[in-house]
């Protein structure tokens, strides 16, 4: 088992440093990731976002990250984080699915629940991100 995890050390740290990246431990407590569509902004640039559901305790939390991709989908880098999603339900305790509305808009569903969240572009100016319930 110790020469197991030496050689999966070792492995990281070549592949990260063959590609220039930082390779990170995942969090245990992820409990879903949803990536959305790409969208391509007015000066050609790519970016898209990320939902991460994480299990905290006994409440589910939401993080959105948006993405910007470099040319042909190289270098993806995340510019953009918002950790603190205002209304989600205390109640919230498991998600079924993530689909996405629009680029920076998803649909996440609980049992018979839906919630809309979005959309993200107003967030990253300083607008409050809320998670609505939808009918």
């Amino acid at each position: 088992m110790k020469t197991f995890t030496i050689f999966a050390s070792l492995y990281f740290m070549l592949i990260s440093t063959a590609y220039g990246c930082e390779v990170k431990y995942v969090n245990p407590n992820v409990e879903q990731v949803s990536t959305g569509p790409i969208h391509w902004d007015s000066e050609g640039h790519a970016n898209k976002y990320r939902l991460i559901v994480v299990l905290s305790e006994v409440n589910l939390h939401v993080i959105v990250e948006k993405i910007v991709l470099g040319d042909e989908n190289c270098c993806a880098k995340i510019v953009h984080r918002i950790d603190d999603i205002k209304g989600v339900p205390k109640t919230l305790y498991q998600i079924d699915g993530i689909s996405w509305k629009a680029h920076d808009q998803a649909i996440i569903t609980s049992g018979k629940h839906k919630y809309e969240i979005g959309p993200f572009d107003k967030a990253e100016k300083g607008d409050a991100t809320l998670l609505r319930a939808k009918e």
